[in-house]
């Protein structure tokens, strides 16, 4: 089951480049049967370089970030971009999403899907389209935007998930908000799932529990990484194989979508916490149980923070306690074994709980285990969740946009390039619609 990006815009490939890296990191310390999996479903080999591929297309308006990730040295030599893979320009977006959408979008079209086309044919099976960008800027939110929906309307059988980053909520660039707005309509109208990411959480979790003091956008996007790895990682089947084939891989991102994380279609905004996270020094220091994991994961959940900022005192049933739809645990490491009765078999009771989950529509959770030490912790937890977790963020940004459109602020800038103020406010009625629905769980 093979996995196939896009990069879209400097955010795009900047998170994509991170997520490769750590992804063949985890290769090099998986074994023998994880290594081939994951090899796999990531990345195609070239006999004429003798190096992997990132099974990945690449796109900015604008040369720098691009040539940045072909021509990075921190991978070791293991692995690379197929050159023929990229496409950019010497104009960028503007942070302007009508620009980025109705400019640039049909004009690259075209090409994009002939690389797509390309990548498609050396894969035997595809398991799930995923797409990195930014919800704030130009290139990443509207000519992602415009390039999900070509791939929806040329490709209307391909699983397609987001992974759509949010940016600060005090403020990157002034149209920010108009930017993410338009982004997420669009992205929930035509992708299977969306999985949020805020960098304010990011930001904090670098603070707080890797020590860091002033967090650069690198430390961010090795968090981010590391995140998405603990979820997109390959897990495999318990059953001793005298060969390896992907169909072993349990984690099937497109059965997990339809099956189990996003089975209405009114709800599709993912988001994922992992534990354990710490600076490396104190690996060596640190013994988790499984249950101190759960319990720090699930606390994580219900009341929306990161570990450091966790409120431990609220229950499922407290006021403001996060209700899910739907939730999966990925548990990585040796469950079977340990010289602590409690440990051994540990079973994960805390996802089954059903004060976690909303009375209201139809609700399930799933449990995946791997054996595979994942960023080299003896245990760790992944849990991606559909839930109210972002509800507060969306009514923020909703309410932004709408004292702007209001104002009329900024609208020139958008109708010069085909955008109008019928398009913002109906745009803003449907990422309200969204949040409402998840408040009212």
């Amino acid at each position: 089951m093979s996995v196939l990006t896009f990069q879209v815009g400097q955010c795009g490939n900047q998170v994509g480049q991170t997520f490769y890296d750590f992804i063949m990191k985890e290769i090099i310390n998986a074994s023998p049967a994880s290594q081939a999996i994951a090899g796999d479903t990531f990345f195609d080999y070239n006999p004429k370089t003798d190096k992997y591929e990132a099974r990945s297309v690449l796109i900015d308006m604008e040369p720098k970030v691009i040539n940045e990730c072909l021509t990075s040295h921190k991978r070791e030599n293991l692995w690379d971009y197929d050159p023929t893979m990229c496409l950019f320009k010497q104009e960028g977006s503007g942070n302007n999403w009508a620009f980025g959408h109705n400019i640039h979008g049909p004009t690259c079209i075209e090409a994009i899907l002939e690389k797509f086309n390309r990548q498609l044919e050396k894969v035997d099976y595809l398991d799930t389209t995923i797409f990195f960008q930014s919800l704030a800027g130009g290139t990443g939110s509207g000519f992602g935007s415009f390039l999900v929906e070509a791939v929806r309307e040329n490709y209307p059988d391909i699983d397609i998930l987001n992974i759509a980053v949010m940016p600060l909520l005090t403020g990157e660039v002034i149209v920010q908000n108009y930017n993410a707005t338009m982004t997420l309509s669009s992205l929930y109208e035509n992708s299977d799932a969306v999985l949020l990411v805020e960098n304010d959480l990011l930001n904090t979790t670098c603070k707080n529990l890797l020590k860091i003091e002033k967090p650069t956008l690198d430390d961010m996007n090795r968090v981010l990484a590391t995140m998405l790895s603990s979820f997109l990682y390959p897990v495999l089947s318990d059953k001793k194989k005298n060969f390896y084939s992907v169909l072993q891989n349990r984690l099937s991102i497109s059965d997990l979508m339809h099956d189990v994380l996003v089975q209405n279609p009114l709800y599709k905004l993912l988001g994922i916490k992992n534990l354990p996270l710490m600076p490396d020094t104190y690996q060596a220091y640190v013994v988790n149980k499984w249950s101190a994991l759960e319990n720090r994961l699930f606390q994580m959940l219900i009341s929306n923070t990161t570990e450091a900022m966790t409120n431990f005192g609220m229950k499922p049933t407290s006021q403001g306690a996060i209700k899910s739809i739907s939730n999966l645990l990925i548990v990585r490491g040796e469950t079977g074994v340990s010289k602590d009765p409690s440990e051994k078999d540990y079973n994960f009771p805390l996802i089954a709980k059903k004060e976690m989950y909303t009375a209201k529509i139809t609700h399930s959770h799933m449990i995946l285990k791997d054996k595979h030490n994942f960023n080299n912790n003896e245990k760790s937890l992944s849990l991606v969740s559909n839930s109210q977790t972002y509800v507060k963020s969306l009514e923020v940004i909703s309410k932004n946009v709408y004292k702007m459109v209001h104002a009329k602020a900024y609208i020139y800038q958008y109708e010069k390039f085909g955008l109008t103020l019928d398009h913002f406010e109906e745009a803003l009625a449907r990422v309200e619609q969204v949040y409402h629905n998840y408040n009212e769980l």
